[in-house]
């Protein structure tokens, strides 16, 4: 089929133009034809008046000799099939035909274009005496090869007229279709959420109006989506954000604590830092609030600056302590970093003028494995705050933070780890999500637990850090994959599913090459599925995660952000990656139906997503209370134990 207007057109008049020159070569030829035929007619014709009046004088002297003699030199020209003399009383007195002899041309072109060989009388007399008749028959070989020569030549002369028509033609839809071009490509744009304009304002009155309504929509659409934006990361901001130091306050960073600390799975270590003024009260009573905002203010400057290195997050805690998360870093790293942070403040310190006025601390918690729960690692870190002010200001002490990981040990974790993998001691349970309002089925989320030896269910919580800390979390993103899309090839369902894949297979080359191949080995699974990505993941190595996304949608797959909304980031990423739907945090669903910038935030976010068609889901759903908010705020479903528990997975 011809896909372009262009090419519809082109053939439209090609083929017009074809049936044109068609119609005149018809004519051309046929008229040609009867040319021919006309004077193969008066040939013969006038060969036999020549014939007749040589032929009397001789006739009438009996001399039949003579007279075949001139008969002669005109019969063997070969431009005639049969000559003959023909006495008064019907006897045939000289008589030649030529014998049988190829036309020249194909059998279909004589029989396309049939010519008669004519024949015509003359009769011969002898003063006022008639003795007989002359009868001529032309033969059309020679009219046939003029014919042949003047069809092709006519053909050759259309063809060439044909194709510089064609050509011509071409050129000029190519001139007055480009704009048309343009806005098709800006369409499709629009239509992939890129909300971009037509910048060549076409010539023609109809396309420049199209133009305009489309670059009118577009305006109007992407203005509508940055407001939406503007208004949701304003409001991120006012619930998340401390309005002194430009950190976070203790809100966002608890939020964004249990999203990127412990909901991902890929941090298997890390530490806890708590940074403590004492006796704050004091100082801002004697130097002014001033003044003890600047020295804050500064002070979060030098720890700013300090946690990009680190990939950490900091938070101004309360009024004279900061909070800092550092993932994935040893003790010794730990220690660095502290040091570091302590000459800084010092430095801070020194320059305001308060090095002797004010005392602080620097406590850090430790941790191996899982991420311990917050309040666990800042009572640590509190405690070891605690042991560095018994020795001085200014001084940095360190205390490990428990957890379950870290009690059974990073060589026995790795035994583990290896023994579940080889033998494939994984477990799959599902959740349904459930939209709103009228509680339908969405998709089912498939998760996965690891069987220990003892055959005890344990959650990827507690073993995926371990499994990232040891090089394995992409062998078991693969192992677990592969398997979902195998049992579904085996047992087809038309439900979604949704399968969560780390951050760190998300860098795998050799992991997203396996990925593709498997997807497009079953396409009817692919169509199903939907690929999910911590919203932290995606921050940490955005451009690897925009070409992730890129693949599945080549593979038929689809992508999704979870635990969405914390990072200050967020709205850029969702622009960006024009993920299928977000996951809500569940930091904001627990606060959605007592406080009112976290509505408006979700409301805010529903509003940019709707004209990008991303849809917006909330996790950690627990009771009906918060339903109707979520319902009014636009949100498209719902998951949690409202739902119900997760359940084994027996597809």
């Amino acid at each position: 089929m011809l896909g372009s207007l262009r090419h519809q057109l082109l053939a439209g008049v090609s083929i017009g133009f074809l049936l044109l020159l068609i119609g005149i070569e018809s004519i051309h030829v046929d008229g040609a034809r009867r040319i021919m035929q006309e004077q193969l007619e008066s040939h013969a014709q006038d060969a036999a008046t020549s014939l007749g009046l040589s032929l009397g004088t001789l006739l009438a002297q009996g001399d039949i000799a003579l007279a075949e003699t001139i008969i002669n030199p005109v019969f063997d020209r070969g431009y005639y099939q049969r000559i003959e003399f023909i006495a008064i009383d019907g006897h045939v007195l000289i008589g030649k035909t030529l014998p049988a002899v190829q036309l020249g041309v194909p059998e279909w072109f004589a029989a396309l274009l049939p010519l008669t060989a004519p024949t015509a009388d003359s009769l011969v007399t002898a003063g006022w005496k008639q003795i007989g008749s002359v009868r001529v028959t032309s033969h059309p070989r020679f009219a046939y090869r003029q014919l042949w020569r003047t069809v092709w030549g006519t053909i050759a002369w259309m063809a060439g007229l044909y194709c510089a028509a064609l050509a011509a033609v071409f050129a000029f839809l190519k001139g007055v279709l480009r704009p048309l071009e343009s806005i098709e490509r800006v369409a499709v744009a629009i239509g992939n959420r890129d909300f971009t304009a037509v910048a060549e304002a076409p010539k023609a009155r109809e396309l420049r109006h199209v133009a305009a309504t489309i670059n009118s929509l577009s305006v109007k659409v992407r203005h509508a989506v940055e407001a939406a934006g503007a208004s949701a990361e304003s409001l991120r901001r006012e619930a998340y954000q401390d309005g002194l130091t430009g950190l976070l306050n203790r809100r966002g960073f608890s939020a964004q604590f249990e999203a990127r600390m412990r909901d991902t799975g890929d941090v298997f270590r890390g530490a806890l830092v708590l940074l403590q003024f004492h006796d704050f009260a004091s100082f801002n009573r004697e130097a002014g609030y001033e003044r003890g905002d600047a020295l804050l203010e500064s002070v979060a400057a030098v720890v700013a600056t300090r946690i990009e290195a680190v990939h950490g997050q900091a938070a101004h805690w309360s009024g004279a302590a900061f909070v800092i998360s550092l993932p994935n870093v040893s003790q010794d790293e730990a220690g660095v970093f502290s040091d570091d942070l302590s000459r800084g403040v010092d430095v801070a310190l020194t320059e305001l003028g308060y090095s002797t006025s004010v005392a602080y601390n620097v406590g850090v918690a430790i941790f191996e494995g899982a991420t311990p729960p917050l309040g666990q690692l800042l009572a640590a870190a509190d405690r070891a705050t605690a042991r560095a002010a018994a020795r001085g200001s200014g001084l940095v002490d360190q205390g490990i933070a428990d957890s379950a990981a870290a009690t059974l040990g990073s060589g026995a974790w790795r035994t583990r780890l290896e023994a579940a993998i080889s033998s494939g001691r994984f477990e799959f349970y599902v959740q349904a999500v459930l939209g709103l309002p009228g509680r339908d089925l969405i998709q089912h989320e498939i998760m996965a637990r690891m069987i220990d030896e003892n055959g005890q269910n344990i959650s990827a919580a507690d073993f995926f850090p371990m499994a990232a800390r040891h090089g394995m979390a992409t062998r078991i993103d693969r192992l677990l994959i592969g398997r979902v899309i195998d049992r579904l090839a085996r047992a087809p369902r038309p439900d979604e599913f949704a399968v969560n894949v780390s951050g760190i297979s998300v860098g795998d080359a050799e992991f997203l090459d396996w990925l593709k191949k498997k997807l497009l080995a079953f396409p009817e699974v692919s169509r199903r599925l939907v690929f999910e990505l911590s919203e932290s993941g995606a921050v940490r190595n955005r451009a690897g995660v925009s070409g992730f996304a890129a693949m599945l949608r080549h593979a038929g797959a689809r992508f999704a952000l979870d635990n969405f909304g914390l990072h200050r980031e967020s709205l850029q990423l969702m622009r960006a990656l024009l993920p299928t739907y977000v996951k809500l945090s569940r930091a904001h669903t627990v606060m959605l139906r007592d406080d009112e910038s976290s509505r408006f935030f979700v409301t805010s976010l529903v509003r940019l997503g709707t004209p990008l068609d991303i849809r917006v889901i909330a996790q950690g759903v627990e009771s009906e209370e918060v339903l109707p908010v979520l319902t009014s705020a636009g949100v498209t479903g719902f998951q949690g134990y409202l739902v119900g528990p997760l359940s084994i997975w027996t597809n």
